[in-house]
């Protein structure tokens, strides 16, 4: 009996010394994460684009709070993350452009009632920094262009910069479906994709999964800084290295962008089933960006063909921009392609916008007037940005 005892005694030891051992290389570990962890310049050397690496660096640079944004127009939002401030006037941006918000944060001063005025029909515009207007004033977004150049519509300009296709869904699920818009026009830029797939950009947002092929809003509420700040030191390093390390994995062996292209369209489909239930139609146009402006091919690129199949698979009209871009390239125009559209691209998507609207009888030049020949789309097909604002030259 004392021998069994002892037997049991020995195995409880030693499984002891096994959990003390385990929890002391744990200690050891975590200790080594947050000493990799303290410099940030060694968080950026070892960090990617994921989760931990974003919410690290944004604690550093923040760590005294919200103000210290670099986009001081943005606000906390509990569901969105961050939402644009209300009545800003003129604010000054790092370039020198100035931009203003009304009382319910849309760009630009113009108040719009709970209808559209009589004889005309709404259009709302989501999107994130592009369409927002980063780097140009608001009168030379191409939702204002777009705007003055149908007098038939009214255009609401409900991008936000940073914003993925999630948060675009909760926006017009919240606040753009109460402005009772006849079409829902969502400015489509690849990047957007994989911000799906983040639960930390610029700051802490909301994230869809799928569970069972039906979309799960988690990250919300989401917590407000100050909170960030504060559970930072609770957070485990060691963890946080291990999603850096295995978001680098999903990059080299392709997974996240099957993730990335799943999510969307499942975001896309909810967008698209609201649309349908408020009697709006839903709009993709496909903004190019970055390289995609330097690109001289005329072939689609794999973002554009998902987009393309996508709305043929959903019969969702859905206009590329890129042809008009590249013409415009080959009129000797220089594309701006390091940072932000300046007014000229603003222009350029606009004109094609106005064309591509009006050919599929979602838009009117002129208010109330609901018959469109073909000729007209045809001498669209010409139109250059100067004919929508004649200021601008060629």
């Amino acid at each position: 009996m004392s021998n069994l005892t002892s037997s049991k005694v020995r195995a409880f030891q030693r499984v002891l010394k096994g959990v003390l051992y385990v929890i002391y290389l744990i200690i050891v570990l975590e200790c080594g994460a947050r000493l990799v962890f303290w410099p940030r310049r060694i968080v950026q050397f070892v960090s990617g684009l994921d989760d931990s690496t974003r919410r690290i660096l944004w604690v550093k640079q923040h760590g005294k709070g919200w103000q210290k944004l670099d986009y001081r127009f943005e606000i906390y939002h509990p569901v969105r993350g961050w939402a644009m401030a209300s009545n800003v006037r003129n604010m000054q941006e790092g370039d020198g452009t100035l931009m203003s918000t009304n009382s319910l944060g849309i760009r630009g001063t113009t108040e719009y009632s709970e209808f559209p005025a009589s004889a005309k029909k709404r259009i709302i515009v989501l999107g994130d920094s592009f369409t927002f207007g980063n780097e140009v004033t608001d009168d030379q977004t191409y939702s204002h262009y777009l705007g003055a150049a149908l007098s038939s519509s009214e255009v609401l300009n409900l991008g936000v910069p940073g914003y993925g296709h999630d948060q675009m869904l909760l926006y017009l699920e919240e606040e753009g479906v109460k402005y009772h818009p006849g079409v829902v026009l969502v400015g489509f830029n690849w990047y957007d994709m994989h911000r799906n797939c983040q639960g930390f950009l610029f700051y802490w947002k909301p994230r869809f999964v799928l569970r069972e092929g039906r979309l799960l809003l988690t990250h919300v509420p989401v917590p407000p800084p100050e909170d960030v700040v504060r559970q930072e030191i609770y957070r485990s390093k060691l963890l946080d290295l291990g999603n850096i390390l295995w978001h680098r994995f999903s990059l080299t062996f392709g997974s996240e962008q099957e993730d990335a292209r799943e999510i969307t369209s499942a975001i896309f489909d909810e967008m698209l089933a609201l649309c349908h239930r408020i009697g709006a139609t839903l709009v993709f146009a496909y903004l190019p960006v970055g390289e995609e402006l330097a690109d001289p091919s005329g072939a689609m690129s794999p973002n554009e063909q998902f987009l393309s199949q996508y709305c043929e698979s959903r019969h969702v009209p859905c206009v590329f921009l890129r042809p008009d871009f590249l013409a415009a390239r080959k009129k000797g125009l220089e594309l701006y392609n390091a940072s932000h559209w300046r007014p000229y691209e603003h222009l350029i998507a606009a004109s094609a916008l106005k064309k591509f609207l009006i050919c599929r009888g979602l838009a009117t030049e002129v208010a109330g007037d609901n018959n469109v020949p073909p000729s007209h789309c045809n001498s669209l097909a010409e139109d250059s940005p100067s004919k929508i604002n004649p200021a601008i030259q060629n």
